[in-house]
């Protein structure tokens, strides 16, 4: 396993190291372990402290510290998972992902030096006090650093995110950003010849702008049949999707519009295929997957328990 730098130690973790410093290192860590406030301060994902930087403030610039304890303190890298982005009936023997890269930038540290101070902390100093910022690890290096030739350690693991056996109801896929990649897969699925039959299916797609964010856009545009719902023509390559709908928040000229607000304007035509059985899949972050249920729940006239006992509600949400 590998070190990550990137990140601060856990409580239980810096209990462990207690016996290891001296002087004002071991006051300092005695009083973060006992201040609920001064332990929140440094583990904000607001400010997102790296591993140095939680040394300069806690321990001091210089920290004395054997390598073994160093192996100790340091959390270690967690594998990361992402949905799969393709159909094996369309691309056999291979694997796409969507990554989005997660940049961001931080406040300066400056105000957490002086909690730290208030709350009895010795010798807190920062080196970096303006705003800095933040790059994902696992996502700046595969969108950044990855070329082609370079072996990757992976593995693929079986998912509850998948359509189901019998294609006999309606399928509504909303997805935000990168969670539109189950879908894209779907739709392969779909157009490929070995599958006879295909449900009606809508997919709802977000992101933040139509130039720069919206991706397989190509590619989704042209699995849409002509004539909407009630086509039936079909030229060239099979088109399985009945309806796509997008929703742009931050559209230049153009009034915010996320997949939940899409879905309300959609509203009579998500409640009648809810009648007949549909599925509704969602893929995105958590602040997302929240605001698509509580538009489905308005649309349907249902409990969130309703929902979860329907067994027609699937869901993948993270962050």
């Amino acid at each position: 396993s590998y070190c990550d730098l990137g990140r601060v130690p856990s409580k239980t973790v810096l209990a462990g190291i207690r016996d290891a410093l001296e002087g004002d290192q071991k006051k300092n860590l005695d009083i973060l372990l006992t201040s609920p406030e001064a332990l929140a301060a440094v583990m904000s994902e607001d400010i997102s402290l790296t591993l140095r930087e939680f040394w300069e403030l806690v321990l001091g610039p210089t920290p004395e510290m054997g390598l073994g304890t160093f192996l100790q303190v340091c959390a270690r890298q967690s594998y990361r998972t992402f949905t799969i982005a393709s159909s094996p009936l369309s691309t056999p023997g291979r694997i796409h992902i969507a990554a989005s890269m997660l940049s961001k930038e931080l406040p300066s540290v400056e105000a957490t030096v002086q909690l730290l101070q208030k709350c009895g902390l010795q010798n807190v100093t920062a080196t970096q006090l303006l705003p800095r910022r933040f790059s994902g690890v696992c996502s700046r290096w595969l969108c950044t650093e990855l070329k082609a030739g370079i072996s990757v350690l992976s593995r693929v693991r079986a998912s509850a995110f998948r359509l189901p056996a019998q294609l006999d109801a309606p399928i509504i896929m909303v997805g935000a950003g990168a969670g539109v990649a189950p879908f894209r897969a779907f739709v392969q699925h779909l157009r490929s010849p070995k599958v006879k039959e295909t449900p009606d299916t809508m997919l709802i797609f977000g992101c933040r702008n139509a130039e720069s964010d919206w991706i397989y856009k190509d590619e989704l545009q042209q699995a849409v049949k002509l004539g909407g719902a009630a086509g039936r023509m079909q030229v060239g390559a099979r088109r399985p999707l009945c309806n796509y709908y997008t929703a742009f928040s931050r559209q230049a000229g153009q009034p915010k519009m996320y997949v939940q607000d899409c879905m309300r304007q959609n509203s009579e035509q998500i409640k009648e295929w809810w009648g007949r059985g549909a599925r509704v899949y969602v893929c995105g972050s958590t602040g997302m997957a929240r605001g698509v249920v509580a538009a489905l729940m308005e649309i349907v006239d249902c409990t969130e328990k309703d929902l979860t006992t329907s067994k027609r509600l699937i869901l993948e949400a993270w962050g």
